[in-house]
């Protein structure tokens, strides 16, 4: 059974500054840029070779989801029940109008799909999954794709079907993704009916070149009437994604889309990197020299740029790539970072319950088969402890504000986090990249420049099945004094991760 600690994780600490440990600026750590792997997260992949020299991979992935994967996942053949008392909803609706050319998230175009027998297996599964646990859930985030581009009564059952089987009063968050241009009045009438608290929009950028190079098909002009018709019919909550790192896109630009979202009056704002990842038409265009991806020195002055414009229109940073106006955490992601349990459900899911975490069939007809056949599609699984759990704890809680919890690592793990990384938490401490205070092992600001090779360091310490990999060399931990206002980032990998 999971456990979390008790009192509130957001209240500001002595000697935090801004949501930020108030330290000295450091000097820059700089490695090689890790490869990556999955769909919807800031994530990394580091890999090792075990002693019979076979491939092992901890990855830290934003699946739609939104979870990690530690280690090789194999299928189990069971459907994985929630007991715990308190647990998140996936459902994952893997439409889009079109598949942009950075995305790597399961997704297909609708183009004249039939949704009607994805949405009767969504229900079929969602029935499976929660006839044990729909006491238990407290926040429903229904993502993609874009679920909102479901026909009107396509998304009314699958929104009855969710109402009828969760106690919609009982949630604290219920989010449901969506594109500009994609919700009308009725639309967003019925998600108001239907519970839903909270709209994730992916606007991306305010400028018809950056939405162009990206191939989304919005432009610049849908967003405002998309805002203004969520808030005009009562959605309490909205937050409009940002993709910073996009070819041809300047300082000035990255600046003005981040203005111009902030004066739509959202209450949640992230900013990811673009990234690019194999398989896409964005990385093959880069590879035959068609796009050029943005200068990394430029991608951190945008990201720093982010945290502070943010930070001084009273939006607090809890998270590396996630913004909100006090008491307008995605509380929903914010149980995946908090390694808390939750059911995925709809192809390509996954889920973490009771310490066993699967994932769904990523293809429409497999799934729809999957289900008629058994019930259920997942295609892996695996049991999260020991050293597994210990570097899960550590990816995903060093990504907040607030940092790993020293009490939680401990009861979960029996083993304190400050002795299990040995040497290296003082290394990096004196680096001026990582805070500990008497509850919490922090990233401090500039420390979420290089966070993945932070993480790497980390985990190496942390032992198998990570002691085979190198640990990173003195001399990528330091920058010349007269570097540092604006340091010069020697391929020092950036936060990153995946798009909607």
């Amino acid at each position: 059974m999971l456990r979390r600690t008790g009192g509130s994780s957001d209240a500001p600490r002595k000697g935090w500054e801004d949501g930020f440990p108030a330290t000295p600026r450091p000097r820059s750590l700089s490695v090689g840029r890790l490869g990556t792997w999955g769909l919807n997260l800031p994530r990394f992949f580091l890999s090792a070779a075990s002693e019979a020299d076979a491939p092992i991979q901890f990855r830290m992935t934003r699946w739609p989801e939104k979870c990690i994967v530690v280690g090789v996942m194999r299928s189990s053949g069971k459907p994985a029940f929630a007991a715990n008392p308190h647990c998140g909803l996936y459902v994952h609706v893997p439409f889009c109008e079109t598949k942009c050319g950075y995305c790597d998230f399961y997704s297909v175009a609708l183009k004249d799909r039939k949704t009607a027998p994805l949405v009767q297996r969504l229900e079929r599964e969602l029935r499976l999954r929660l006839s044990d646990a729909s006491r238990g859930v407290r926040t429903i985030f229904c993502g993609g794709g874009t679920p909102t581009l479901l026909p009107l009564d396509e998304l009314t059952k699958l929104l009855r079907c969710l109402s009828e089987l969760v106690r919609i009063a009982e949630l604290v968050e219920f989010t449901v993704e969506a594109n500009p241009a994609t919700v009308d009045a009725a639309k967003a009438e019925l998600l108001v009916a239907s519970g839903v608290t909270r709209v994730s929009m992916g606007a991306q950028s305010f400028f018809v070149e950056e939405l162009a190079r990206l191939e989304r098909l919005h432009s610049p002009d849908d967003i405002p009437p998309s805002v203004s018709v969520l808030r005009g019919c009562g959605v309490r909550q909205i937050n409009l994604d940002l993709i910073f790192g996009i070819p041809g896109q300047s300082l000035d630009t990255w600046s003005q889309s981040l203005r111009r979202a902030i004066d739509l009056g959202p209450d949640h704002i992230a900013c990811y990197g673009l990234t690019y990842e194999p398989g896409t038409r964005l990385t093959a265009q880069r590879r035959t020299g068609r796009v050029i991806p943005c200068e990394e020195n430029l991608e951190a002055d945008m990201y720093l740029s982010a945290i502070d414009t943010l930070a001084a229109a009273g939006f607090r940073q809890y998270e590396i790539s996630n913004f909100a106006k006090p008491g307008c955490e995605c509380r929903h992601n914010r149980m995946y970072w908090r390694n808390q349990p939750y059911i995925g459900v709809g192809p390509s899911a996954a889920g973490y319950v009771d310490g066993r975490r699967y994932k769904n069939v990523a293809d429409i007809a497999g799934y729809i088969r999957m289900i008629d056949r058994q019930g259920h599609a997942e295609a892996e699984s695996e049991i999260v402890e020991g050293e597994t759990l210990m570097h899960e704890l550590l990816l995903m809680q060093l990504r907040l504000n607030e940092g790993l919890s020293i009490d939680d690592f401990r009861a979960r793990t029996g083993v304190d986090p400050r002795t299990a990384f040995n040497g290296a938490l003082s290394r990096l401490t004196d680096l001026g990249l990582v805070w500990i205070s008497p509850t919490h092992i922090a990233l401090t600001r500039q420390g979420r420049l290089v966070a993945d090779a932070v993480m790497v360091e980390l985990s190496v310490h942390l032992g198998a099945p990570s002691r085979r990999l190198p640990v990173v060399p003195a001399d990528a931990l330091t920058l010349r004094e007269d570097e540092e206002t604006a340091p010069r980032r020697r391929n020092i990998p950036m936060v990153r991760s995946n798009m909607r």
